[in-house]
């Protein structure tokens, strides 16, 4: 461990350069297996599928802690792309566009429906009451559903533009789904790293707009997929707002109860 080079860590992993041209993703000790278990077989199972993803090559114990062996993709994430580009949010926005479009395309019976996981959550959220709970599963219910291979944590960091193109990785969340309710859970994403702590004006949510890097993204990604409407997207806001809450991401959790309560009173 003493001798592998750290090249990312975020909230439930670290990063560490691999041999052979690969990187092992390594687990905190909190982090529970089954989900572990969860993301290498569903990399297994996206791997025929035509989009661009990083191989994974085995599943390893290091120093008791779990992790992942993926192939190692050289370049740079989309966020910090974007960062280092401050002038080029339409371009980076047409990369995330034209990705998330791609997935889309692709329908799959293998992996868990968006209403099964949001009920998962949404029943492990303790900061929401029963009667919350029942009206949001009934809720739940009146959404449309969909096939479609959908990645339910697609944000800029996760993915990796390199000179075989744009990749995406960190598939552990991923369902099926109507698109609409992927690109919501995308603005819920922007909404809670954007304003989280603040005061926000519920009313906005209509708005649609988060930052100039989400505007070109949304614009564009409605062109591509026209069924996508402003409607359907903001119909999924709130069982989306009350999933996360169950992911147990303290610093989000008294903007997304504000969102919830505001949305049910809507």
């Amino acid at each position: 461990m003493k001798d592998l080079e750290l090249i990312a860590e975020g909230r439930t992993a670290q990063v560490f350069d691999w041999k052979d041209n690969n990187v092992l993703k390594l687990f905190f000790d909190w982090f529970p297996e089954e989900f572990i278990d969860l993301e290498y077989d569903m990399n297994i199972a996206i791997r025929d599928f035509p989009i661009s993803v990083p191989k994974v090559i085995e599943r390893v114990e290091i120093d008791g802690r779990q992790g992942i062996i993926f192939e190692k993709l050289l370049g740079d994430t989309l966020l910090k792309s974007t960062r280092e580009e401050q002038n080029n949010f339409e371009k980076h926005g047409k990369i995330m566009s034209n990705l998330h479009f791609q997935i889309h395309q692709i329908k799959t019976s293998k992996i868990i429906s968006i209403q099964n996981f949001l009920k998962l959550f949404i029943g492990n959220a303790k900061e929401l009451s029963l009667r919350q709970k029942m009206h949001l599963f009934s809720y739940i219910d009146t959404l449309e559903s969909d096939n479609k291979l959908c990645h339910y944590d697609f944000h800029p960091d996760q993915i990796m533009l390199t000179k075989n193109g744009a990749y995406l990785i960190d598939w552990v969340s991923a369902v099926s789904s109507p698109p609409s309710a992927d690109v919501a859970r995308t603005y819920l994403l922007f909404l809670c790293s954007v304003y989280s702590g603040t005061d926000f004006d519920f009313k906005d949510l209509k708005k649609f707009y988060v930052s100039p890097l989400f505007d070109a993204y949304f614009k564009d990604y409605t062109k591509l997929n026209p069924k996508v409407t402003k409607e359907k997207v903001y119909s999924w806001l709130l069982p989306l707002a009350a999933g996360r809450i169950g992911e147990g991401i303290e610093s989000q959790t008294p903007f997304l109860l504000k969102m919830v309560t505001y949305l049910i009173d809507e």
